[in-house]
C-alpha cells in the first residue's frame, strides 16, 4: 500500500490530453469529489492514505478538504 497522492491531472478537451494540475494540500486516496459553481470549482474532501503499520484499519482517514478553482488553476 502507498500513501495518497498529492498530484492532480486536468483533462484538456481542446487537445484531447491530460495535463498536470496543482498539487493538493495533502496526499489523498479515495476522496469524495463534487463540482459546484457551474463546474468552476471542485471540492475534494476526506479520503486518506494507506498506512501498512496500522493493523486492522490500513486507511488513515483525513477530515480535511481542498477546493480547486478552475478560473485561477489553484488549490486552496
Amino acid at each position: 500500500m502507498a500513501p495518497g497522492l498529492r498530484s492532480t491531472e486536468l483533462y484538456d478537451a481542446a487537445n484531447d490530453r491530460w495535463i498536470a494540475g496543482p498539487d493538493l494540500t495533502e496526499g489523498r486516496s479515495e476522496p469524495a469529489v463534487v463540482t459546484y459553481d457551474s463546474g468552476k470549482k471542485v471540492l475534494i474532501a476526506g479520503g486518506g492514505s494507506y498506512q501498512p503499520f496500522m493493523q486492522g484499519n490500513p486507511l488513515a482517514v483525513t477530515d480535511t478538504a481542498d477546493i480547486y478553482n478552475a478560473d485561477a488553476n489553484t488549490i486552496s
